[in-house]
């Protein structure tokens, strides 16, 4: 999920000159992630020290999708690019 979302987004970035950060992709697959773990169903203290655990470990993995989402993202803009530059 994350991986789609930050090629999607360097995608459009990419398309439109703009110049693409990783912050607003990897906020949103980590609230997206958070969301997923439903923390209004924590009951007890060990389940919230369970939950900020895994809140803590997950940046790892949100990470990993964003570096392969953007790996994929510039050969398709360097593709792009290069199919679109004029013949010399």
């Amino acid at each position: 999920m994350t991986a789609l979302i930050t090629a999607l987004w360097i995608g459009v970035a990419g398309l439109s000159s703009k110049a693409p950060t990783l912050r607003l992709p990897f906020l949103l697959s980590y609230g997206l992630q958070v969301l997923s773990m439903q923390p209004w169903l924590i009951a007890s203290w060990r389940q919230a020290g369970m939950f900020a655990v895994m809140a803590a470990m997950l940046p790892i993995p949100i990470a990993v999708g964003c570096l392969i989402g953007t790996m994929a993202a510039m050969v398709a803009i360097a593709v792009k690019r290069w199919l679109a530059r004029p013949e010399r």
